[in-house]
């Protein structure tokens, strides 16, 4: 199974927890988790601190600030409290987020679209005109042709 760690029922740990494939939690932890894969919060867990993971599931409580570098999904009867980064987002009915949430697939489309030449958008007159243009065009050429 790689580097997968349990935190069972009525276990209660804290300090810092990297390179984790897989993380459970049943029941208690106060921690920071780095390098994690994927965090999974059960029914009877709580996590308290930070966490930057690809894939989270939330069904318990966690409070802190939660970075989902996926996916992110809160299930009925979890609870998210704190700063919630992510990229795609699923959060069933009866689960709950209270604090800041921010999305990094609309931050990095923002952040493409900066890079990129800008396209200064046409008013309606503007793209009435080009239409104009385009369409005497044609009948220039018909007329010709004729």
């Amino acid at each position: 199974e790689g580097r997968r760690m349990v935190v069972g029922r009525d276990i209660c740990l804290s300090g810092e927890i990297k390179s984790c494939d897989s993380l459970a939690v049943e029941g208690r932890v106060e921690a920071d988790l780095k390098d994690c894969n994927t965090l999974e919060v059960l029914p009877s867990g709580v996590v308290k601190g930070n966490a930057t993971v690809q894939r989270c599931e939330i069904a318990g409580l966690f409070q802190g600030d939660l970075t989902a570098e996926q996916y992110l999904l809160v299930r009925a009867g979890g609870r998210i409290q704190g700063n919630v980064s992510y990229k795609e987002i699923e959060v069933e009915r009866g689960g709950h987020v209270t604090g800041q949430m921010l999305d990094m697939s609309v931050e990095e489309a923002e952040t493409a679209g900066a890079d990129a030449d800008p396209i200064e958008p046409l008013s309606s007159a503007a793209v009435f005109e080009k239409e104009l243009e385009e369409e005497r065009a044609r009948l220039k050429a018909l007329q010709a042709s004729a």
